[in-house]
């Protein structure tokens, strides 16, 4: 008797050139796939990286299956998610017209993305042996950088969401291309703050040639201003948490 599975499900991601990026995503991903035992589950990159998000619809359709559900894990809701995928489902369904397909919204749409990214500043805080208070603390949230000022709002509607609960001396927020103000202004104004700890936050999920020019940058601060901590955390998509938000995205769409 073939087993038939109601749902297939498909996690789509960027990509990278990066080969620890893509370790950290496929970690990140097997611990999605223990969450939901006995059921389809695979992912697709939009780009840079095999399979591609249409190598990943075609292989889900050798499945006895009724529909798909595809999670975005896409930190903003931008150009890739706006009309990139679009597009590619657009295509996908008219050679397929038999498969039903629901889109998850990004991941800025969950309530546990500042959770998240609250419990990443709290990891390094705790790597430090120094103890700083938080008021003496200047954190930067460092983003992409988009075309669409909705995304780029997010940045800061997170970082005064989290200024209010955490109560650090400053969060404030810098993007590493296209969009003002640039992380070397935003550390201007920190260190005219006179801050003991700087924080930097790349917003950012996987490893890749930008969050690595980001660690660079701290690494150089610490030597220009030596009498500053510095710490950074890691990227976002490392945090066990996220799966469990992809789990939250697919729920949902299925309840």
């Amino acid at each position: 008797m073939i087993k038939t599975f109601s749902t297939a499900t498909v996690i789509l991601n960027h990509g990278s050139q990066d080969p620890a990026g893509i370790l950290e995503f496929k970690k990140a991903f097997k611990i999605f796939e223990s969450l939901t035992p006995q059921s389809v589950i695979t992912y697709g990159f939009l780009e840079l990286t095999c399979p591609t998000i249409s190598d990943a619809l075609t292989y889900v359709t050798q499945f006895p299956i009724n529909s798909i559900i595809l999670i975005q894990s896409f930190l903003l809701h931008a150009t890739h998610t706006q009309n990139d995928i679009p597009g590619i489902l657009k295509h996908f369904s008219h050679q397929h017209p038999n498969y039903p397909i629901t889109l998850s919204k990004p991941l800025c749409s969950n309530p546990r993305i500042p959770e998240l990214i609250q419990s990443a500043i709290e990891a390094v805080e705790h790597t430090s042996q120094t103890p700083i208070p938080r008021e003496n603390t200047h954190v930067i949230f460092v983003g992409r950088g988009t075309s669409v000022p909705s995304a780029n709002s997010w940045s800061f509607e997170v970082a005064e969401q989290l200024q209010s609960i955490m109560k650090f001396g400053r969060i404030s927020v810098a993007f590493a291309a296209s969009v003002d103000p640039k992380l070397q202004k935003a550390l201007e104004q920190a260190f005219s703050a006179k801050p003991q700890r700087i924080i930097i936050v790349p917003l950012l999920l996987w490893s890749g040639a930008l969050y690595q020019q980001i660690i660079h940058r701290t690494q150089l601060g610490q030597t220009q201003q030596p009498d500053i901590e510095w710490l950074c955390t890691p990227p976002l998509g490392t945090h066990p948490l996220l799966p469990h938000i992809w789990q939250d995205l697919a729920r949902a769409i299925t309840e």
